[in-house]
């Protein structure tokens, strides 16, 4: 843990951007106590938008991106005021003025080391948002997952309850064929009291033609899958309309893409969200979708998102993802994305792809966030190897996450960790966990509160 998040408490830590904002400190350890009758240093220094200085021979001086402000503590607390201008991340220095108060004749002459110390400082950053930004919360989530409902090891219940232990703060189950796993797991939630919002989802599969073809119905009022199972005439029928009119010679291409063009119309109508799985999947030696198909998809807009990262697959094609991504944004086609695990486990980290990846979706509130992800406000994160994440997105977007990953997800996560304990035991049986749950629960919201200035 982080010793700034765990031994200050630093208030707000997001900012609007353009805004004289006031920024509070206060030790919460013995070790970090601010106090009233000491001198201190506050030193800003703006990572971006910084202007030149006027006269320096110097180029590696020139930038004039510090700004120095003298104060004390007042009953423990440093509070100082200051104009973050743009949109960027600020580092903030505070040091003590040389200053033999509150530190022991024996604690100097014994461990003369930890006394320099106290003169050192201490460091840590804040971000400066324009107001789109600063007016939405960062919401982790995943938007694929299986359960026991098709070929999944663990209940809905179970599975959404480990999600939140592992600091997510929305889902999607997405069962092959099914949304009723979906359904029960958001009924049965709705006695626990926790923010972990849980939305309807199902992995639509092919009936016709061949192929091992999929879509993701998110949010969707209805099932697709279910048109299928019950009317596959009329489907099938419909499918072959669309088929004639699709500008393409080979009839197989044509029946190929009129699947997908069908179950994005019936989406649709559904009022869910499209999003195209996984279409660098490896079966048997080849790809589930051949890459010329994705392309198609991609640029007639048969999808609403694409899911830019997907557990299925290994870390190679994941990037092969990545890149197609960037290859039709070069070519004008700029899609909406999300990370999603597709997992089948959600027991430990890495087990059947469980949070190997997310996607963290920038949202007024929870409701919204289907809304927010087809604006675009949403980044793709690899948790392949925990030691070396990577961020994609739109540039803003990835600059404000990687600064969400280094300063607030560790507790945010940590917090998340406990309440998600207590349901586990209150989804396993132990219903008197429900108020220790609304305790913990609370606990995030405080800390989420502070964060982001939201008190």
């Amino acid at each position: 843990m982080d010793k700034i998040l765990l031994k200050y408490n630093i208030t707000p830590r997001v900012l609007k951007a353009d805004t004289v904002s006031t920024v509070s400190v206060k030790g919460v350890d013995e070790s970090t106590l601010l106090y009233d009758d000491v001198d201190y240093v506050v030193t800003i220094s703006a990572k971006d938008d910084w202007k030149y200085k006027k006269d320096t021979e110097f180029v590696l001086d020139d930038r004039d991106i510090y700004t120095t402000i003298n104060c004390r503590a007042k009953d423990g607390v440093i509070s100082f005021e200051h104009l973050f201008t743009g949109e960027h991340e600020w580092k903030i220095n505070i040091k003590r003025v040389e200053d033999e108060k509150h530190v022991s004749a024996f604690h100097k002459k014994m461990w003369p080391h930890m006394f320099n110390d106290f003169f050192k400082g201490f460091e840590f950053s804040v971000y400066s948002l324009y107001e789109d930004l600063y007016e939405k919360m960062p919401f982790k989530g995943d938007l694929h997952m299986h359960t026991i409902g098709s070929d999944g090891l663990e209940s809905a219940r179970l599975t959404a309850a480990q999600y939140r232990k592992w600091g997510f703060d929305y889902i999607s189950i997405t069962d092959h064929m099914l949304m009723e796993p979906s359904l029960e797991a958001i009924e049965e939630y709705k006695e626990i009291p926790t923010d972990l919002k849980i939305f309807p989802g199902e992995e639509v599969h092919q009936q016709f033609p061949r192929g091992s073809f999929h879509m993701v119905n998110f949010n969707g009022k209805r099932s697709v899958n279910e048109i299928l199972r019950n009317e596959p005439e009329r489907a099938e029928l419909e499918m072959e309309k669309i088929a004639e009119t699709i500008d393409l010679n080979n009839e197989e291409d044509r029946k190929e893409l009129a699947w997908f063009k069908w179950v994005y119309d019936e989406i649709k109508k559904a009022g869910g969200i499209a999003i195209y799985p996984h279409p660098f999947w490896v079966i048997i030696d080849a790809l589930n979708i051949r890459t010329s198909t994705s392309k198609e998809i991609y640029k007639r807009g048969y999808t609403d998102v694409y899911e830019i990262l997907g557990g299925t697959c290994d870390k190679e094609h994941n990037r092969m993802q990545v890149q197609m991504y960037y290859d039709m944004c070069s070519k004008g086609v700029n899609l909406p994305i999300v990370a999603a695990t597709d997992s089948h486990s959600a027991i430990n980290h890495g087990e059947k792809q469980f949070d190997q990846v997310w996607t963290i979706t920038f949202s007024e509130n929870a409701e919204k966030i289907p809304e927010n992800i087809l604006k675009g406000y949403s980044t793709a994160v690899d948790n392949y190897v925990v030691t070396d994440k990577n961020v994609y997105g739109d540039l803003r977007l990835v600059n404000y996450t990687w600064f969400l990953l280094q300063n607030y997800y560790e507790m945010h996560d940590e917090l998340c960790f406990s309440a998600g304990q207590a349901i586990v035991r209150y989804v396993l049986g132990d219903k008197t966990q429900k108020d220790l749950i609304a305790a913990l629960e609370n606990e995030i919201k405080k800390f989420n509160d502070g964060f982001f200035g939201r008190r």
